[in-house]
């Protein structure tokens, strides 16, 4: 069953949208590198973590086509100077469900308030079989980002660099720096960007039966179509509700004016809520919960 979503009675409500979502951001000390494979495969890895609340979140993949976000639980055991980091839940993935059977979850153990981490890591399933292992290596977003800030800039202002180097080959050189830069990010659950034709599989929402968004502008009907689930709607608020216990709620937001630069927030836990920013040139985008 398809329904499509009706919005009225337009709102100032952009204040009370901010109030809400600066109260519930970590604080917290973020970090950004990559797993490292052993078979030498890489990929972007980003990691948040609280000491005070001993809870975080982590991104594989960030900002790629299998990024996948997931909670973090810290322990330390008796004794232990270290702490163990645990990908606990996932959150959501890009990856629909057609494209794998099962997701690993990495666990390493690590000193917290250090500037980088480099440590092995394992990797198991959710039936405890072990799917991998190798070496995450992690530097302090705010150490990063001043490093490639001070390469960027001598790329561009240093003359004798400009002498020994082509324009093209500097060009490239700082567009590789930018990108990175849009990985060491303080805190990557404020500013998750809506991709052209994404999806998202929420997987921590699975079991629940009503969901709440909550839009920085109000959406306009024909934005959204629904299947499986029913809409209540507040101002900038809205509700997903599920129809079935068995059947898993579809939301597709479709090209509007009012989505584009629009965002939402999903609230996941008491110390976490996520951030989906649509682009100006918004199209298509799934959420399936």
């Amino acid at each position: 069953m398809v329904k499509i979503l009706t919005y009225f009675k337009p709102e100032l409500l952009l204040y009370s949208f901010l109030a809400f979502f600066c109260s519930k951001n970590l604080s917290a000390q973020s970090y950004s590198g990559a797993l490292i494979i052993q078979d030498s495969l890489s990929f972007p890895y980003y990691l948040k973590l609280d000491q005070n609340s001993l809870s975080g979140y982590s991104v594989s993949d960030i900002k790629g086509d299998t990024e996948t976000f997931s909670l973090i639980d810290i322990r330390q055991s008796d004794g232990e100077k270290r702490f163990e980091i645990e990908e606990s839940q996932v959150v959501y993935t890009r990856l629909s469900s057609v494209s794998y059977d099962d997701l690993c979850k990495i666990i390493f153990k690590t000193k917290l308030n250090s500037k980088s981490i480099d440590e092995e890591f394992q990797a198991i399933m959710s039936d405890q079989t072990p799917c991998g292992n190798g070496i995450v290596k992690l530097e302090d977003t705010k150490s990063l980002s001043a490093k490639l800030n001070k390469i960027k800039s001598k790329i561009e202002n240093n003359k004798t660099l400009k002498t020994l180097t082509s324009e093209s080959d500097r060009d490239t050189s700082i567009k590789k720096i930018e990108q990175l830069l849009q990985l060491s990010v303080s805190d990557y659950s404020t500013q998750i960007h809506v991709n052209p034709q994404d999806f998202f599989d929420f997987l921590f929402f699975k079991n629940s039966t009503k969901i709440t968004l909550m839009f920085e502008e109000i959406i306009l009907k024909n934005s959204v179509q629904i299947k499986n689930g029913n809409i209540k709607q507040s101002d900038n608020t809205i509700e997903l509700v599920k129809i079935s216990d068995t059947s898993r709620a579809t939301l597709t937001f479709s090209t509007t004016d009012a989505l584009s630069g629009n965002s939402f927030i999903v609230k996941i836990n008491n110390e976490l809520s996520l951030r989906f920013l649509f682009p100006d040139n918004f199209e298509n985008a799934t959420f399936v919960f």
